[in-house]
């Protein structure tokens, strides 16, 4: 018997072999599929996809053979992996001084016949191979030579698909941790920021009412702008703590009475409701089962958002409806304001997004990202459909 030689690119072959986190894995039914095709189309009773570790021969998937790994220097795939380019095929092994005393021939399966393709990468490594066998001499034909070649390159476009994968989960694993780091990070900014706003605003206004006298004009206008930019900064401040806050793992699923819930909403907020004369209509909504807080949330950014973005020439309103199907429960929020360019759809669902001047539409723009965050993170979704001047509709689902 003689030994299997070593590749040249040995050391670079072997790590390749592990970029594709295969070895010591499951049987999958894909690689099954696989050789229980090659065992059909070569008319053979074995297939096997090997992969050639340093010391080992790693069975991935078997058809009509229950041997698990192997020794590198009794396996065929062994030698097959030092021509990439070649289907090695060996009619008789009795008959081929490599092969005639190894163990697998003279001892169970009592290989024959083998044939084997290697599994190349687009790189050139030969990672293995895919082979078929029998227990008496054999050949293949034209066809049956072209199939397995064929569903080499199968094997590798499966192994290909599992490391892109792999890599897609470790960098979203890594996107996960980027963004609690973030959101911690914006907490913790937030609120060390509460304070000094708190105390530079009720300065300036002091300043503004205690000292008018000894203040121009220029002054005074000075301090209004300051006293509107940490106002603003505030507002931001406040909404990066919540944004920061929103945790799936905190919203506790409950009965929530929808109706009830918005009727506290307006009560609230009667201030600003009542200064749009805003009408609100709903009818007597259902009972769910939700986050009582993060529908909270949602709706009272919505309508918030409604009432801010009015039409100044027609009286405001508001119209909200729920439609419940088997899955889930589709709320609608239509309002008669100023609407929203179809192309900026997209846009106003971004932290710090907004489409409008400031100082006429005051905000941080982070109400539709916190309510998008709220909803996806339940497996649901929100999107709008507005034209400019014709009002805005608003829909979201909550996952039953």
């Amino acid at each position: 018997m003689k030994y299997p030689l070593i590749p040249d690119n040995e050391e670079d072959r072997i790590e390749a072999l592990k970029s594709y986190d295969i070895l010591d894995t499951l049987p999958e039914e894909d690689y099954d599929n696989i050789t229980r095709m090659a065992a059909l189309i070569c008319n053979t009773p074995i297939a096997l996809i090997n992969m050639i570790d340093s010391k080992r021969s790693f069975l991935k998937s078997a058809n009509g053979i229950t041997v698990s790994d192997s020794p590198r220097e009794v396996s065929f795939c062994a030698h097959a992996i030092n021509k990439p380019s070649e289907l090695m095929i060996i009619n008789d092994s009795r008959k081929d001084n490599r092969f005639a005393d190894n163990p697998f021939v003279t001892g169970d399966p009592h290989v024959i016949f083998y044939a084997g393709m290697p599994l190349v990468t687009t790189d050139g490594y030969a990672l293995g191979s895919i082979c078929v066998m029998d227990y008496k001499p054999n050949e293949l034909n034209n066809e049956q030579q072209a199939a397995l070649k064929t569903l080499s390159n199968q094997v590798i476009q499966l192994m290909e698909l599992r490391k892109k994968n792999r890599q897609l989960q470790d960098y979203q694993e890594k996107l996960e941790l980027y963004a609690a780091d973030m959101e911690s990070f914006a907490y913790m900014a937030s609120h060390d920021l509460k304070d000094p706003l708190r105390m530079m605003s009720i300065f300036l206004q002091k300043l503004k009412k205690n000292h008018s006298e000894v203040l121009n004009d220029t002054a005074k206008e000075y301090v209004d702008f300051s006293i509107n930019a940490s106002i603003k900064m505030t507002l931001l401040v406040n909404d990066l703590l919540s944004y920061a806050a929103i945790d799936k793992d905190s919203m506790v699923t409950e009965d929530v009475n929808v109706s009830e819930l918005i009727s506290e909403i307006i009560s609230y907020h009667s201030v600003l409701f009542n200064e749009a004369n805003a009408v609100i209509n709903y009818d007597a909504l259902p009972h769910i089962q939700g986050s009582k807080t993060g529908l909270k949330i949602i709706l009272q950014n919505l309508l918030m958002n409604a009432v801010k973005f009015r039409s100044p020439d027609i009286p405001f309103s508001v119209d909200i409806s729920i439609k419940e199907t088997e899955l889930l429960w589709l709320f609608k929020i239509a309002d008669n304001g100023i609407g929203i360019d179809p192309a900026n759809f997209e846009q106003i669902f971004k932290p710090f997004k907004s489409l409008h001047i400031q100082s006429v539409y005051k905000g941080s723009g982070l109400g539709l990202a916190a309510c998008k965050k709220i909803i996806e993170q339940h497996g649901g979704k929100i999107w709008v459909e507005s034209e400019i001047e014709k009002g805005s509709v608003f829909y979201f689902e909550i996952i039953k």
